[in-house]
This record gives structure tokens, sequence and C-alpha cells, in this order.
């Protein structure tokens, strides 16, 4: 009876104990619930596809503007037929054609002669080979001289004739295409040029000239002179 007694009074005198045993175990309970729900909300997260990130974004942008702006470089390149022109480099029979065709017209160019009926006759001999514009070029500058000119006069008197007395030597300084984009190519021409006279104090030796001749090729494929002037260095 006294054990019984002594049970109860034990229990009775120590409630908060049991009481704090329930609470502790039931906050055990709820932390490994929560904790549980955390690890199952954290494995939800990691399952979502996430958005790249900002430094992504940028290499993949900049990586865009990279390529577009190498398309627009090479647009740019096939768009400028002068460019690419440019870069092709005449062969040697091409070289030649237009050797032949700068010798035709230095021929032509120092042809004035004494049977000439007008002065500028040479000018248009010469035009045959040339484009259109120096063509006119050298007609309005040899238009100049009339046949009335002493100079014209004394040289039909004295029968002088000009000419080329060898065949020259052209080298290829430069070659690449005009503003229009048609091919061209410069030489520098070194050539004798003498004067046939009756008179042989009117007549003069072959003197070297240095000069820079520019020929164009056409759209027929024909070789024009476009320029014609004196190199650097000239008539040493």
């Amino acid at each position: 009876m006294n054990n019984n007694q002594n049970i109860h009074q034990n229990q009775d005198a120590h409630p908060n104990a049991s009481n704090g045993a329930r609470r502790s175990m039931d906050w055990k309970t709820i932390a490994m619930i929560v904790g549980a729900i955390v690890l199952v909300l954290f494995a939800v997260w990691m399952m979502i596809p996430k958005p790249a990130s900002h430094s992504s974004a940028a290499a993949s942008s900049s990586a865009v503007a990279s390529a577009s702006a190498s398309q627009g470089t090479t647009s740019q390149a096939s768009a400028s037929p002068s460019a690419s022109a440019s870069a092709q480099v005449l062969d040697e029979a091409e070289i030649q054609r237009a050797r032949s065709r700068a010798h035709e017209f230095v021929t032509a160019y120092y042809s004035q002669s004494w049977k000439d009926p007008h002065p500028e006759n040479w000018a248009f001999r010469a035009g045959t080979y040339s484009t259109p514009e120096f063509r006119q070029k050298m007609i309005d500058q040899a238009s100049q001289q009339k046949a009335e000119d002493p100079e014209w006069q004394r040289l039909v008197k004295a029968r002088i004739a000009m000419n080329v007395q060898d065949e020259g030597e052209y080298v290829v300084f430069n070659q690449g295409t005009d503003e229009s984009g048609a091919p061209m190519i410069k030489f520098t021409a070194t050539l004798m040029v003498g004067r046939d006279a009756r008179d042989p104090m009117e007549a003069v030796k072959p003197v070297r000239e240095v000069k820079t001749i520019v020929l164009v090729r056409d759209f027929s494929g024909s070789w024009k002179v476009a320029d014609y002037y004196n190199a650097l260095g000239n008539n040493g």
C-alpha cells in the first residue's frame, strides 16, 4: 500500500518531467519532417531547368556578334569587284599582250613626220591604241600646233621625221585595277627616240627616254593606253 502511494506521489511530484519528455519527442519528429520536406524541395529544385547565366548569355551574344561581323566582312569583300580583281595577277601571256600594245603606242606617239598633212596626225595614230579619254587629250594638245606655225614649216622643209629606233624595254612595276575595276598594268618604258632629216643639221641622234605607260583592259579584252608621262630619272 505504501509502495503504491509512493508511486503516485512520485508521479504527482514530477508531472513536468513526463510532459517534457513527450515535448522533446514531438520536436524531434517535427524537425525530421521539416528536414525531409526541405530535402524533397531541394531535389525538385535541382530537377527544374535553369536559365543560362549572364556570362553564358554574354558569351553567346559575343559569338553571334562576331559571326555577324565576319559575315558582313565576307559580304563586303564579295560585293567589291575592285578588291577581288586587284588580287588577281596577270599571267605572262597577258602581260606580253599589254607589252606589245605599249610598243605599238610609243611607235605611233613618236611618228610625227613632214609627210603628215597636218601637225596633229600623230595624235590620231597614237589614239588608235588609247582609251577614248587619253586619245582626246593627245589630240587637244597636238591641235595647238598649226600648219602655218614656223616650227611646222621648218619641219616640212627639212623633211624631219621622228621615230623609235629600238624595240624598247617594258618592265612591269605595278598591276591591279583602275577606278572602274578594269585590269590595269603599268610599265617603265625605256626606249631610244631619234629624228631623221634631209638636212644633217636637223637630224638628232637617238636619245634614251624613260617613261611610265599605263594600260587598262577594256570590256572587249583589248589593252588600251590610259596615260603616258615622264618617269623619275627620265632621259638620262
